[in-house]
Order: C-alpha cells, then structure tokens, then sequence
C-alpha cells in the first residue's frame, strides 16, 4: 500500500512539473514551450499575394529553423486579415516588432514612398544565433529601387528588380554568411512596402549600411550623361569575411555603358568582362576567387568588391577607356589616342602588360564597318603560343563602346601589337 501511495506522489510531483515547465515557458526537456499569438496585419497584407510574401519573409528571417516548413513545430496561419503565430515567446515578440516596424513604411504606391527614407535602417530585435549577437533590420529601399523617381511606383506595370539588389547585396557583402550558401544570415523583400528584412550580424549590417549609402550618392538620372571626370569612386566600406581585407566601393559609370544615343539598355556585361580579364583575373568568383563585380541598372553603377591593388588596377583601366571617346563614325575618324598601360599581371616568371588600345580609326571600312574581328586574327597570329586560345596567358577583349581593345600579355608581345594595329588595314568592304 506504501508502494502504490508513492507512485502516486511521484505522479502527482510529474504533473506539478510540467505545468510550471508549461507556466514558465518551458518544456520539461528544456526545450522553450510554444505559445499562440494573434497578430492584426490587415493593413501590412490585404491581398493574397501579400499575405504569402509577409508569411514568407516571416519564416525566413524569425527563428527560421524553427518553423513546420523547416522541420520544427512552429506554425503560421492567416485567419482573415490576422496573422495565428504558434512559437516561442521570444519568436512571438520578434514577430509584433517586425510587423510594427513594417507598418511605419508607407506603401509602395504611395504618393512620397520614393523620397529617401528618414531612416535608413529600422532596427527589430538583438538576439544569439550560434553564440554570434545578431540583429534584424529592415532597410527601406523604395528610393534606391526606383533609382529616386526615375521609375515611378505608381504607373501602370511599373516594377522593381529587387532580386537584383539582394543579388548584389549577397554577392559583394560577406558573400559566405547568407542561408543561400549554407550560413546564418538572411536576407528577404517585403514588397509592399518597398524594404529588405534581413538578419544579419552587426559587422555586417554596418557594410550593408554603408553599401546602401554610396548608391544613394551615385548620379541622379539628370546627371548620367555628365562628364565623370577621372574615375569616381564612392567608398562602401571593407569587408573581411573571407580571411582578405576587401574594399566595397561603387563605381559610377554611364559614360562607359551608356551609347551616345542614349540606349535604354545599358551594357554592363561588356566593361565587366574588360575588367575581369583586365584586373587580376585569377581572383574574381567567377574563377573561384574572392573578388566580386555586380551592376546596379538603376544608377548605372558598378558594385566592386576586392583588395585595395586591385582596385587600384580598376580606377586605372576606367580612366584610360575614358580617354578614348564614345565610338561613333565621327569620333573613329580622329587622331587615336596613344596606347596606355594601366596594370602587369604575374604569370610565374613572366610578366604580362595590360595595354588598353585605341584602334576605332584602324578598323574602320569605307563603308563605316568596325572590322574588330578582321584585327583580332591579325593579332592573335602573333607569337601564337602565348595566347589564351593556343593554351597561353594572353588576352584581348574588346570594348566596343569605345572603339577600344585591352590586351594582357609580355612587353615584348605588345611591342609587336602596336606594330600590327598601327599597320593595320581592314579588310571588310
């Protein structure tokens, strides 16, 4: 009888437990108990659409890990214009801060919603991921989305790329930090409001101020087409995540991807290949180095991420190909400008030249036909080994937009270079 009488205390003691683990937020097995809370979002998510995007960016960013979708046992549930959130207490609070920053914004379409924000970051929540302190924040980006006006919120279709701008983000900041690629960080859109949310570390969001802040600085579309005189740069700050010391800065150049005409496509892939082949070409991430080059089509701009000498070989080459002017039948027909080196290349015991030619006058027909290709075989037939195409190092790329070539190779390959292209005579008619 003893016996029976205390189990039944041990019983009694196991029920008592567990509902002060449940009044104090917590599992018997220390795991944080989960609570319901019901959010009014009506204004945040009044379409379907909406509602999913807000759900979203919810689950992306708050205790992701922790949600139904990702294997937890946290759920979201829209029960007409309010949002049921069951989480921890501490998820619960991030939520309500997140949907009361958000609610600050005003609306995409809204009559001011492209002026520069007051604020250029909200701040969430602090909390620990991994031991790490990190932050939420919304960045609202409505202004650098619709590059200040020049695409109006409003008009009928009108849209903005914000996958391009986290593309960039992601590529140029702490690129080995995001969930995308197995980290801790996270980056969404809200839409509707025209923000970013992202979880990030302090370090980080300081980058990702600063980044925001230079594009905010970069020429205004009644600007574009002004002389930039030399080679503007606008600083962004560093970068250290990947074991180097990268500088971010941003580099504005309409001038360079931008016809005289003034084409609305502008072409960027065109001076981002000069550069990736013109600059260190071994240590950009497209050939599994650290250094990354992203356009911003909105502000005309390129985003660069590297060490200090290779930005330094950057700013030499946009300042030599602004030397040369726009390439246009008229400009061809000038005098040339001379060849400038701007930058060698080590290639074990050789070293390579970086020479940026001015050839619009050599290669135009009669009938003002550039025959590029016509000069490109004439060249490539010299000292044929040591071009990139017969298993060598040399390389020319050319930059139509100014009339202009960029080739890598030694001193002495170069010499006869100049040679063909001062002799050259095209042959297309």
């Amino acid at each position: 009888m003893a016996h029976k009488r205390g189990l039944s205390q041990f019983a009694t003691l196991a029920v008592i437990w567990s509902l002060a683990c449940v009044n104090a937020g917590v599992r018997a097995d220390d795991e944080p108990a989960l609570v319901e809370q019901v959010f009014d979002a009506k204004a945040l998510a009044a379409s379907e659409r909406e509602r999913e995007s807000l759900a979203e960016c919810i689950a992306s960013i708050v205790a992701p890990s922790s949600w139904d979708a990702a294997g937890g046992a946290a759920t979201h549930q829209w029960r007409g214009g309010k949002l049921a959130i069951s989480n921890t207490a501490e998820a619960c609070h991030q939520v309500g801060k997140l949907l009361d920053v958000l609610a600050t914004l005003p609306a995409a379409g809204a009559k001011d919603a492209i002026k520069a924000p007051k604020a250029a970051r909200l701040d969430v929540s602090a909390f620990n991921n991994d031991d790490e302190s990190f932050e939420i924040v919304v960045y609202p980006v409505l202004d650098i989305l619709s590059a200040r006006g020049r695409i109006d919120p409003r008009a009928e279709g009108a849209e903005f790329d914000t996958d391009a701008l986290i593309e960039v983000v992601t590529s140029v900041v702490a690129p080995t930090t995001w969930d995308a690629v197995g980290g801790n960080g996270g980056i969404r859109e809200y839409e509707p409001r025209g923000a970013l949310v992202v979880s990030q570390s302090k370090a980080i969001h300081e980058r990702i101020e600063s980044l925001f802040a230079a594009l905010r600085k970069a020429p205004t579309a009644a600007d574009v087409f002004k002389k930039i005189r030399g080679t503007r740069t606008i600083d962004a700050g560093t970068d250290d995540s990947t074991g180097e010391k990268l500088r971010i800065a941003v580099y504005p150049v309409p001038d360079l991807v931008l016809t005289v005409e003034r084409d609305e496509v502008a072409d960027f892939e065109s001076l981002i290949e000069v550069i990736a082949t013109g600059v260190a070409p071994e240590t950009w991430d497209a050939v599994g180095g650290s250094g990354t080059v992203r356009e911003v089509a909105t502000h005309n701009v390129l985003v660069v991420s590297q060490t200090k000498e290779a930005h330094g070989g950057v700013e030499k080459l946009l300042t030599a190909l602004r030397k040369i002017p726009p390439y246009t039948e008229a400009a061809a027909r000038a005098e040339p400008q001379p060849p400038v080196v701007v930058g060698t290349q080590k290639n074990g015991d050789a070293e390579l030249q970086v020479v940026v030619y001015d050839v619009g006058r050599r290669i135009l027909t009669r009938d003002g036909i550039a025959d590029f290709e016509g000069l490109f075989a004439a060249i490539w037939n010299i000292d044929e080994a040591t071009w990139i195409v017969n298993g060598g190092q040399g390389t020319i790329t050319e930059f139509v937009h100014r009339g202009a070539l960029v080739v890598v190779n030694t001193k002495e390959v170069q010499a006869k270079v100049r040679k063909v292209i001062d002799e050259y005579k095209p042959t297309v008619d």
